[in-house]
């Protein structure tokens, strides 16, 4: 069996969902003749730990610790400065101006300090993490017999790591980006673009194999590096595991059912539920939405949207009776939320994105409700039986809520018993074997 170093920032037992990918391709890949070895961080530096995700790994994993980069010192020497302004000119003229001297000096230097700490971020906040992955991965090389290795990113560091252990190794080189790079910094500042352009672009030049999440990446990526083979790129989506359905299923308790709206994971920047709960509000008001047979459910980091407590925007719409609202769970744990839901909704402001979430909601059979503009995303929604992307209007977002309700009445709980044709294809064991045929 081949040897493959799988080099991830994410990795089990992080809870990020961006540790899948590289979690089902260690379960998998050994069913097609490749045995995969982690490099990793250690434990300490995740932020949200779901232990129950090992039981998929039956692979060794090795695990380092990172540097304080440059950026870190910078931000607990201005932490200890800050404190020491504030205390020097706390009292007497400085307060009675308005101005405090420490605003003062922000001024001055704001665009030298904007320049300065857009490098020390270079190409994101992992990159403590390069050196000591670096060394770690030529080491693994050298020693372990590894016929190829991966890395998959974000973090974009890991494929820095990935441009160091190719040129001390020489070894085959797959660099999959969940997330596009450059794509996402097109509105950044000039110098802080051309750098993340020129890293993108040796890693494209230097990896033998690179690897999109959707189409639309892939062929970004094909058009943006024309003078490299157009075979160089491939699309593996992300996907599900019939296997962790199965367990879901045998978990659900049986109970009253109401007709349950759910959106499982994080408000990250752009995801905006406000234009969903307005619509759901507003058909209750007007007596179209039963306010006794419905439920909303949110789980994961949705305390706050754009600053604002979503406890409070439910209140003021008089949803509070109907809604319930969870921290993070165990992967395990959202499947069964998602398992026992009518309607998953999806909030994704990025065209180039397909989120791992949408193929788990297409497996479980409920109605899909996706807010996005048109992209990945939308194409997948709009092929699926159950699948509504809303425009961004408040009135699409009540036609597509209340749709799914009727439907509901009139006893089809699920869109389509078969769901998306293709939804085979997305299968993490079907992915697993596509990666195998590059590496």
């Amino acid at each position: 069996m081949k040897r493959l170093l799988l080099i991830s920032y994410h990795f089990p037992p992080d809870a990020e969902v961006g540790g899948l990918r590289a979690q089902k391709y260690c379960k998998y890949l050994p069913c097609f003749g490749w045995s995969p070895l982690v490099l990793t961080v250690l434990e300490k530096y995740y932020r949200v730990l779901d232990h129950e995700k090992c039981a998929d790994i039956n692979c060794e994993v090795a695990r380092t610790g990172m540097l304080i980069s440059l950026r870190d010192v910078y931000l607990a020497f201005r932490k200890t400065w800050d404190s020491l302004l504030k205390g020097r000119h706390g009292r007497g003229s400085a307060a009675s101006s308005g101005k405090s001297a420490l605003e003062l000096r922000e001024r001055s230097v704001g665009g030298l300090k904007l320049l300065l700490l857009s490098l020390l971020w270079l190409p994101d906040d992992r990159t403590g993490w390069i050196l000591p992955a670096a060394l770690k991965g030529i080491q693994l090389i050298r020693r372990r017999n590894i016929h190829a290795f991966m890395t998959t990113s974000p973090p974009h560091s890991v494929q820095i790591i990935g441009i160091f252990v190719r040129m001390f190794t020489g070894c085959r080189w797959v660099a999959d980006f969940r997330d596009p790079w450059t794509l996402f910094l097109r509105n950044e500042k000039r110098h802080f673009a051309r750098v993340h352009d020129f890293l993108e672009r040796q890693v494209i030049e230097k990896a033998d194999v690179v690897v999109t999440a959707t189409e639309q990446a892939r062929r970004y990526l094909q058009e943006r590096y024309r003078r490299l083979s157009p075979d160089k790129f491939v699309c593996i989506p992300n996907g599900y595991d019939p296997d962790d359905f199965e367990k879901a299923k045998k978990r659900l308790p049986p109970g009253e059912k109401r007709f349950t709206f759910s959106y499982i994971g994080d408000f990250y920047v752009g995801r905006n539920p406000e234009i969903f709960l307005k619509a759901v509000a507003g058909l209750i008001r007007e007596g179209l939405l039963p306010e006794k047979r419905i439920r909303l459910r949110f789980v994961g980091d949705v305390r706050y949207f754009q600053g604002r407590p979503l406890t409070e925007f439910i209140s003021d719409l008089g949803l509070a009776a109907v809604t319930d609202i969870s921290d993070h769970v165990p992967h395990s744990r959202a499947l069964e939320f998602i398992v026992d839901s009518n309607v998953l909704i999806v909030l994704s402001p990025q065209p180039f994105v397909q989120p791992t979430k949408v193929f788990e909601y297409m497996a479980a059979g409920a109605f899909i409700l996706a807010f996005t503009p048109p992209g990945s995303l939308a194409d997948i929604v709009n092929r699926y039986p159950g699948g509504f992307v809303i425009d961004g209007s408040l009135e699409s977002a009540r036609t597509a809520v209340l749709s799914c309700f009727k439907r509901f009445e009139e006893g089809r709980q699920r869109p389509h018993p078969e769901g998306l044709p293709e939804l085979r294809h997305y299968e993490r064991k079907n992915l697993a074997r596509i990666l195998s045929e590059h590496l």
